[in-house]
């Protein structure tokens, strides 16, 4: 999986939790004829039950991509579009560095924020998390 989804993932994860409450509060997305266990996207799967310390990995490597975004999104102010290109792709290597160093694989990351975004107990569980998450 390129470094280019996994930001793609990131500014979806990103969006979620810039709604906060709204997020917390929206109802639940409807249902996809899809039998669990099985992902529309090659090489990810969407678990049944993410467990406590994959949701904390992600919490942690959500925390850092959001402090990163952030970074990039000064650096990429004013810049030319070759400018922002070269950055972006800065970006996306620390982006996959915060998913790795919090001890998950780009799949596994993908896969918990699909589930995330289908299941608003989880999201807020996440959400908890995230901003709890000590920041390396």
């Amino acid at each position: 999986m390129s470094a280019a989804k996994l930001f793609a993932s990131s500014l979806i994860a990103a969006a979620l939790w810039a709604g906060g409450a709204a997020a917390q509060s929206a109802p639940p997305a409807p249902a996809e004829a899809q039998p669990p266990g099985e992902s529309t996207s090659p090489g990810m799967t969407h678990p049944q039950a993410i467990d406590d310390q994959d949701l904390r990995r992600f919490a942690a490597a959500t925390a850092k991509i959001r402090i990163i975004d952030r970074e990039y999104t000064k650096k990429k102010d004013g810049k030319s579009d070759a400018e922002r290109a070269a950055l972006s792709k800065d970006e996306d290597k620390e982006n996959l560095a915060a998913v790795e160093g919090a001890g998950l694989t780009v799949p596994l990351y993908n896969a918990i924020s699909k589930q995330i975004q289908d299941d608003p107990v989880l999201a807020k569980k996440a959400y908890e998390y995230i901003y709890a998450a000590p920041v390396k």
